[in-house]
């Protein structure tokens, strides 16, 4: 299966305020995108995106 995805904004502070999205703060934000989009990973599974997310370490480690 092969998914794509668009910009998340993944630790980007800014798009809370400017994308008028619902998270306390961008820990949040970045927790609940990847949760809700993992589940659909496998190894078979190639994700697709269309441009750069900066992703904090603690979110998800290099080599995961």
């Amino acid at each position: 299966m092969i998914y794509y995805t668009s910009d998340l904004h993944l630790g980007h502070a800014n798009a809370i305020t400017f994308d008028n999205r619902l998270f306390a703060d961008v820990e949040e934000m970045d927790r609940t995108l990847m949760a809700t989009g993992m589940p659909v990973s496998r190894r078979t599974t190639t994700c697709i995106s269309s441009v750069t997310s900066a992703i904090s370490p603690d979110i998800l480690p290099i080599g995961t």
